[in-house]
């Protein structure tokens, strides 16, 4: 099974539109190579999992009648064990969303555990986070944007933790070259013409702090702070 992400001809705010640019379909495409590289196995070790994008399809070709900007297509594939219900990967927006009635999921999930809030905080999105973005961001190289739809949290059926971290969106993942190619990263998805703009390389080396400073402390964990704390003070 699998989601088609696909271009809308419509601006969201001012100039910002919906389209899949080509870049993005590139940057998406080069992504999942990287990913490959590393391979499954060591994405696990390190408690990451990820939602494939397997292809993509551009389009160059002026038709008649057709938008003055042209967007693309992403194929984003659903793993097996999601579609089997043998896990649950569900967003953080989901987790804390106040919108579900009663009390936001994470609170029943926190409750799975039979830990208190703050116990749950400090194992799962403290330590257990910051292992894997050490891992992956400041040791493999590999910068992602974890803002609440884009980084999700591994379940089991009956709302268990496993303590695993999905990624999904590769068009938000920028890679830190230079940390790559110190620690024998997967260098050679991004060593193609033109990839140096399209991957902005030269600002890679910052990327991963900026990207935990604005999308996981303040767009999931602070946020997510704050709906527990409407449960639990």
């Amino acid at each position: 099974m699998f989601i088609a992400k696909v271009s809308l001809d419509r601006n969201v705010i001012g100039s910002i539109d919906r389209l899949v640019s080509i870049n993005e379909v590139e940057r998406s495409i080069a992504n999942e190579e990287a990913f490959e590289e590393i391979g499954t196995s060591k994405l696990h070790q390190n408690h990451l999992d990820i939602f494939p994008e397997t292809a993509g399809l551009t389009i160059s070709k002026q038709h008649a009648g057709a938008p003055q900007k042209l967007g693309g297509m992403l194929i984003r594939e659903i793993p097996d064990q999601v579609v089997n219900r043998q896990s649950r990967w569900v967003s953080f927006s989901t987790l804390m969303s106040p919108n579900r009635g009663g009390k936001p999921m994470i609170m029943d999930v926190i409750a799975k555990t039979g830990m208190t809030s703050e116990a749950f905080v400090q194992k799962y999105l403290v330590e257990g986070y910051m292992q894997m973005f050490e891992q992956i961001s400041l040791k493999q190289g590999v910068n992602f944007e974890p803002h609440s739809q884009n980084l999700c949290f591994e379940l089991t059926h009956d709302l268990r933790p496993t303590g695993n971290w999905i990624i999904r969106d590769f068009g938000g993942v920028w890679p830190d070259i230079y940390t790559m190619i110190k620690n024998g990263g997967p260098v050679e998805a991004y060593l193609k013409t033109g990839n140096a703009e399209k991957f902005k390389l030269a600002g890679g080396h910052s990327n991963a702090f900026a990207s935990y400073a604005f999308f996981y402390k303040r767009q999931v964990f602070d946020m997510i702070l704050t709906e527990i704390a409407k449960h639990d003070s």
